[in-house]
């Protein structure tokens, strides 16, 4: 008898079980040491967010990140990739070069050794 798979909701509750478990006060400690100001709240959220995916191995990109958090709309998920840049001017995340395709791949990030160093 095989194992059944996961379907993709399952899969995304999964996840989302793991973001609500990650503390919010050691992602806020770990702003905190790299002297980030001014953090807000769907800030500290959307780097719980980033954790998760970057702890199952999934790319962070804006979708997967909005659907974590749970937004639903793609339309407001395209707020999200302003946070996710600044994020990444902050030395939070990494975004990844790749070479521009004619597919119109979306972004992908990864949480950058700094943070990580700070939030361990």
């Amino acid at each position: 008898m095989t194992p059944k798979a996961m379907t993709d909701m399952q899969a995304v509750e999964l996840i989302q079980d793991h973001m609500k478990q990650i503390e919010p006060f050691r992602v806020v400690f770990a702003f905190k040491r790299m002297r980030m100001k001014h953090i807000r709240k769907s800030t500290v959220d959307t780097m719980r967010a980033c954790i998760a995916l970057h702890d199952y191995r999934i790319p962070i990109t804006t979708r997967w990140v909005g659907t974590i958090r749970g937004i639903e709309k793609v339309k407001d998920q395209y707020g999200l990739s302003p946070q996710l840049h600044g994020l990444g001017d902050k030395k939070c995340l990494l975004l990844k070069r790749r070479d521009i395709s004619i597919m119109g791949h979306p972004n992908e990030w990864t949480i950058d050794p700094i943070f990580l160093a700070n939030y361990k």
